[in-house]
């Protein structure tokens, strides 16, 4: 994850309305830029205040963005085995297989459930059949979700993915949040956040909604990340958005070519 201190803080950049992509050919599209946001920014952005109610950005967030991590889970109830590979049940648009290696799921995450991993790329092998993903880093999320559906969490300061407690445990809103898991089986998926709740701003879990179950050729925003040396009111002509409560920022959506 990228550090954050007080002299170098990270900035969410929207792309233009109209450019909303899928995973992978937003990865292209912002390469140059810095690369996808991480889901742990896209968190702590949701989770401020700031922003709600700003129109461009509600509408970001309200039609689904797309972080830089895949989440590698197996079927509910199921565990990662040695030697076998993880693949997608579902192709994309044009019929490749995704596909997680067997030899990057890390010793201790074999043979046992309520095991995911979250997985930030270094690098996507695309093939004439296949996409495979080749890990910079893999951490082993315990208590990952097994239900289907929308299921609340508490959000895990590392990753900003959501994980399973007991239901009586209270959590408290400010680490609650929701993960949305709808087929019921094993997944190689982007992660993509959307929020219910940009419009109203009154429900802070439809704020903080993780979903790891959108098709992976699905488009959804596009997005970059910029390192800004002080908290800004103007970027390049853009509005900056912040919080009082964190050190980084989402800025209004403009044109990359007003950026660099």
């Amino acid at each position: 994850m990228h550090s954050t201190d007080a002299s170098r803080k990270r900035a969410i950049v929207p792309l233009d309305m109209g450019k909303d992509a899928s995973w992978l050919d937003a990865r292209n599209l912002v390469r140059k830029e810095g690369g996808l946001p991480s889901n742990r920014l896209h968190t702590e952005v949701l989770l401020s205040n700031a922003w709600i109610g700003l129109n461009e950005t509600s509408r970001y967030y309200g039609g689904g963005a797309w972080a830089r991590e895949i989440l590698v889970y197996p079927e509910p109830g199921k565990t990662f085995r040695a030697g076998i590979d993880v693949v997608d049940p579902f192709k994309d648009h044009e019929g490749r297989e995704w596909r997680f290696q067997a030899k990057y799921v890390p010793e201790e995450a074999l043979d046992r459930k309520g095991i995911g991993l979250f997985v930030d790329p270094k690098k996507v092998i695309v093939k004439r059949y296949s996409v495979t993903i080749m890990p910079l880093s893999v951490v082993v999320l315990e208590n990952f979700i097994q239900g289907n559906g929308y299921n609340t969490g508490r959000i895990d300061a590392a990753t900003g993915v959501p994980l399973h407690v007991d239901e009586d445990e209270e959590i408290p809103v400010s680490v609650r949040g929701q993960l949305f898991r709808l087929s019921g089986l094993q997944g190689v998926r982007p992660i993509l956040r959307c929020c219910l709740g940009c419009f109203s701003g009154l429900d802070i879990l439809d704020r903080s909604a993780v979903y790891v179950d959108s098709r992976v050729d699905r488009k959804c925003g596009v997005a970059f990340v910029r390192e800004v040396k002080e908290r800004p009111t103007v970027f390049n002509g853009t509005d900056a958005l912040t919080s009082s409560t964190t050190t980084d920022y989402l800025l209004r959506r403009s044109p990359v070519a007003n950026l660099t």
